[in-house]
């Protein structure tokens, strides 16, 4: 089974133009941990030096490739390229001057297949009451202590 990347490019509420590249080449367990888990939690999100509110994101896009990111990037600036260069030999009249796609790291939007719907149904902060309840630190301390007390008194 090959293996799958998932990269994730959003756009905030403060620029909805400019793409932003938060994440690549995640496996589907980074992809749930490192973005997914704080998205349902309306948490933060630590990318380099940047922290970003889950609720200043205004669109998501989780792109699913089978190469890494840097060769997909690599595969599409050749095809740009050739097409350019194509475009320029049979164009009589005509040169286009663009350095093509493929250079930034949020064309990798427009590559790969977008699989969000796959993993976001809900608006960021809409992880299920239970969940919510069961991932509080109280609820884990307070359940981790009765489950010790509970089998200390089983083995007495």
């Amino acid at each position: 089974m090959s293996r799958k990347y998932f990269h994730v490019v959003v756009r905030t509420k403060d620029d909805k133009k400019k793409p932003v590249f938060l994440f690549g080449d995640l496996s589907e367990g980074e992809l749930r941990t490192k973005f997914l888990k704080p998205y349902r939690r309306g948490g933060k999100l630590f990318v380099e030096n940047a922290i970003i509110d889950v609720a200043d994101l205004a669109s998501i896009k989780i792109i699913e490739t089978a190469q890494p990111k840097d060769d997909v990037l690599e595969e599409m600036q050749e095809t740009s390229r050739k097409a350019i260069d194509k475009m320029n030999r049979e164009s009589g009249t005509f040169v286009i001057m663009s350095i093509g796609v493929g250079y930034r790291d949020t064309d990798i939007e427009h590559d790969g297949d977008d699989v969000t719907s796959q993993f976001i149904t809900d608006g960021p902060g809409t992880a299920s009451q239970l969940f919510q309840i069961m991932n509080n630190n109280w609820t884990m301390t307070i359940g981790g202590g009765v489950l010790v007390a509970l089998f200390s008194w089983l083995l007495l």
